[in-house]
């Protein structure tokens, strides 16, 4: 993630990927060169949901931290976010690779104390910890399904979706604003 400072002619539109060239020095260095791909067009809650992917980016990660693997999935999402595919695996996807790549990356194979996560143990996910075993949480098979990326088993999407959400709240200064828009439209 980097900010440049670029002029009228050289400014691409929201989401629209693109190729530059900066000087790597500076702390807000000028864009030289810019080109642009084809717009993505995104509205509705595609364009709210690529909103939220940039504040979770801009509050998450220190500027000039390099990632190729996220920029990549982040890539994918939005070409996918303009197709309407699944948009909300596309989301925990997202926020479990940018908390991975920020060393606060979910265990769901494993408990605070090392121990295996078990289908039909419960557990409940504890932000700064982990996970912990707890007869009021969630089974251990969705938690190992999460784990598969197997986000279509009954449940499994929710959960991931409430134990993301309070990982992101531990790692985030200040609530979020896109959040708020995904609620209001749900």
């Amino acid at each position: 993630m980097v900010k440049v400072v670029c002029r009228d002619a050289q400014l691409p539109e929201i989401h629209q990927p693109c190729r530059g060239e900066w000087p790597a020095s500076g702390d807000l260095p000028k864009l030289k060169t810019c080109e642009a791909d084809p717009a993505l067009g995104l509205s509705g809650e595609a364009l709210v949901c690529a909103l939220y992917m940039d504040e979770l980016l801009t509050t998450i990660l220190p500027l000039n931290d390099p990632s190729n693997e996220l920029f990549d999935l982040y890539s994918t999402i939005l070409s996918n976010l303009s197709n309407n595919e699944r948009i909300d695996i596309w989301l925990r996807m997202f926020e479990q690779c940018l908390l991975s790549h920020c060393g606060q990356g979910i265990h769901w194979t494993q408990t605070t104390h090392g121990a295996p996560v078990i289908a039909g143990t419960r557990y409940l996910f504890r932000a700064g910890e982990g996970l912990i075993e707890d007869p009021d949480g969630w089974n251990g098979e969705i938690l190992l399904a999460i784990a598969e990326g197997e986000f279509r088993q009954q449940g499994a999407l929710a959960v991931a979706r409430q134990v993301l959400r309070i990982a992101i709240d531990c790692a985030v200064s200040r609530p979020l604003i896109s959040r708020e828009l995904l609620i209001h439209r749900s």
